[in-house]
């Protein structure tokens, strides 16, 4: 929310010169943003990225920073949790059986996975990952970035 108030007081000190394209989620703003094409009308260009934005599906693999109980959910402080467009919709001890579990939650015919690995996940966690979305979406384009957010051990974009 600070985000989206600060470009939009940016917006206002360049007088109108910009547009802002209001997103919910991280993978939605790339969503967006790899929609951009500078050779579009601009009202035209801002539908295409806001379009673009609300086909992705993102989902956060972090860790709790407390213990606490929310919904069907008993966290205990480190545990891994995930959240699949900012809801919680998972929590277990394992960062790569959370991604399949927000997958098979989440796939509907779904093209392309995009993750992103953060800087504590080893190569080693990062090849069983691919290897395991592979055996359950032979159909899906997967493509795997390392240097992810700090504060995630995946983030990963369905589209």
């Amino acid at each position: 929310k600070n985000v989206l108030m600060a470009a939009q007081k940016a917006l206002e000190l360049l007088g109108g010169k910009a547009v802002v394209v209001a997103t919910k989620t991280l993978g939605q703003g790339l969503g967006a943003a790899l929609s951009f094409d500078a050779n579009m009308d601009s009202s035209e260009l801002v539908a295409e990225m806001e379009n673009a934005a609300k086909r992705v599906i993102t989902l956060e693999l972090t860790r709790a920073s407390r213990s606490v109980e929310i919904g069907q959910f008993n966290i205990k402080e480190g545990q891994v949790i995930g959240l699949r467009d900012d809801e919680l919709a998972f929590a277990g001890e394992n960062a790569e059986d959370g991604v399949l579990s927000l997958l098979k939650q989440s796939f509907s015919g779904q093209e392309i996975c995009t993750v992103f690995s953060g800087p504590n996940v080893t190569g080693e966690a990062v090849e069983k990952l691919r290897s395991s979305v592979k055996a359950a979406f032979p159909a899906l384009e997967l493509d795997i970035h390392t240097g992810g957010p700090d504060l995630y051990d995946y983030l990963v974009t369905l589209e």
